[in-house]
């Protein structure tokens, strides 16, 4: 959605004024509707108290090339693929981070000024305060060995992955199963384009299935990952958020 906070900032003052406009922000992973569902029961407690939070994405050694690699223009890899986790974290949660502690590299690929990898730890305020999403991204993997993705938060009476958008509990209830998959039809792209030009067609910017607060919240994480990043140290929303620097992005 932006590249620095101070950006944020400003498209979420020109959104105040438009209102009307329909405005789809998010991955298309918001158009299945069973991950809809199972999220939904999540946030109702269906797996209890929120405890750990078990994100990763590895990519193979030089996948992307371009704009994506050059840092001014992408923002780094927090605010260009990354905000796709960031968004089921926010779907989640629907709260900011309170603090942020990451550690990565840059550098290691060459030609290129992003992050090769990192890893960051989220915590969270109340009523989340026992939540800890843990995050790690990479471009280093080696060909033909275990990369992919995994998205997993675990609590009190159970756990959830987001993308099988499926719960397993702890205990086997007195109803029902102990394994409870998201009710709904899947959905991808052409689902979330569907969402998007209904919308439009009838004048309903509310009905959207990624609107600005989940590219908001996406975008948030990601900048507090980058700042810890730049800056080697834990930082919290609030500094984030104070940061004015406005695009290009210089380099690290």
């Amino acid at each position: 959605m932006s590249i620095t906070a101070w950006e944020l900032k400003e498209i979420q003052e020109v959104r105040k004024q438009h209102k009307d406009v329909v405005m789809q922000i998010g991955t298309q992973w918001g158009a299945h509707e069973g991950r809809r569902n199972i999220i939904k029961k999540v946030q109702d407690g269906l797996i209890g108290d929120l405890w750990d939070g078990r994100f990763h994405r590895y990519n193979g050694w030089d996948t992307f090339s371009g704009w994506f690699t050059e840092r001014e223009k992408s923002g780094d890899w927090m605010l260009e693929q990354a905000v796709h986790e960031f968004n089921l974290m926010w779907w989640v949660t629907q709260m900011h981070p309170v603090s942020c502690s990451a550690v990565g590299r840059s550098g290691i690929i060459p030609g290129r000024d992003t992050t090769s990898f990192y890893t960051a730890l989220l915590q969270y305020g109340k009523p989340l305060e026992n939540l800890v999403i843990r995050y790690t991204h990479t471009f280093i993997e080696v060909p033909d060995q275990d990369g992919g993705w995994g998205f997993k938060i675990v609590g009190s009476k159970g756990d959830v992955d987001l993308m099988d958008a499926t719960a397993h509990l702890r205990e086997k209830p007195a109803e029902g199963e102990q394994t409870i998959v998201g009710e709904g039809p899947e959905g991808d792209t052409f689902e979330h384009l569907g969402n998007f030009f209904q919308c439009v067609r009838e004048g309903t910017p509310d009905k959207v299935n990624c609107g600005i607060e989940n590219g908001v919240g996406s975008t948030v994480i990601g900048l507090m990952i980058r700042q810890s990043v730049e800056q080697k140290r834990p930082v919290t929303l609030e500094e984030t958020l104070a940061d004015t620097r406005r695009p290009p992005v210089p380099a690290a």
